[in-house]
């Protein structure tokens, strides 16, 4: 299982969900980033 960011709903940071899930391959209209570091903007 990997955590993953989603967000359901266009908004500020507080929208953003952090939820485990495994990964698959991107489907068509998809994009996977991996990110080692995530930062908050302030």
């Amino acid at each position: 299982m990997s955590k993953v960011v989603k967000f359901y709903e266009f908004g500020s940071p507080e929208v953003l969900k952090v939820e485990e899930e495994l990964l698959r391959e991107p489907q068509a209209g998809e994009v996977r980033i991996k990110s080692n570091i995530l930062r908050r903007v302030i």
